[in-house]
Order: C-alpha cells, then sequence, then structure tokens
C-alpha cells in the first residue's frame, strides 16, 4: 500500500526517485517488476546465502540493483544496509516492508481472494 500511496501522492516519480529496500528475495522480486514496468530504479539490500542466487538474480534480470550483505549480520544487517543507501542516496524512498504498518493492510483480502479462486475448496493440512 505504502508503494501505491507514495505513487498517488507524488512522493515517489518514475525517472527520478530511487526506491530501497530490504528484501529476503520474494518482496523484492515483486519489486523488481513493478519497479521495470513503472520505471523506477530500484536498490535492494539482501543477505548472500547460497538460497538467495535464483532471487537476486531474478531481481537483476528486471534490472535492480542488489547490495548483497553478510548473513551473519542476519535481517538486521540487510535492513541496515537499506537505510544507509537510503540516506546517501538522492532523491531514494525506502519502502520499509518490515516497519510499513500498511505493509499487512495489503493482504486483508488475501484469505478470500484463494477462497474465491479456488471456489471454497481449499484444504488445510
Amino acid at each position: 500500500l505504502r508503494q501505491s500511496q507514495s505513487l498517488n501522492t507524488g512522493l515517489i516519480s518514475p525517472g527520478v526517485s530511487t526506491l530501497v529496500e530490504a528484501t529476503s528475495g520474494n518482496t523484492g522480486a515483486g519489486l523488481a517488476m513493478v519497479a521495470a514496468a513503472l520505471g523506477y530504479k530500484l536498490i535492494l539490500t539482501m543477505p548472500r546465502t547460497p538460497t538467495m542466487t535464483e532471487r537476486f538474480m531474478l531481481c537483476r534480470a528486471y534490472g535492480a540493483e542488489i547490495q548483497l550483505t553478510d548473513p551473519a549480520d542476519g535481517a538486521q544487517g540487510f535492513v541496515q544496509k537499506a537505510e544507509e543507501i537510503a540516506r546517501s542516496t538522492p532523491n531514494a524512498f525506502l519502502l520499509s516492508q518490515f516497519t510499513n504498518p500498511n505493509n499487512p493492510l495489503a493482504h486483508t483480502m488475501t484469505g478470500d481472494e484463494i477462497w474465491q479462486a479456488s471456489e471454497g475448496k481449499v484444504l488445510t493440512i
């Protein structure tokens, strides 16, 4: 939600703003696709782990710049790196999925959407 709100209110502009986000991969892949489609530069920070290779290759394929961090630093390491990049990059906008209070709101309809798409045929384990 924050991304669309920021776009709609003019806080970010294609070709001007640089989006910055810390990610373990899945959100980053989605952001890379959307940023490419809308004309934004995107810088992602991710931990340098073997399991992340496919994710950062996908993000790079969409044009995102990837900054890898030491996996020993954990999530705090790649979040801090994103914050540093945002502070030092002109026109940067830090998306902050981990602290953005609007992030969970994007999923308020997810259960209903899954239920409808599966025509009520949802199994639990």
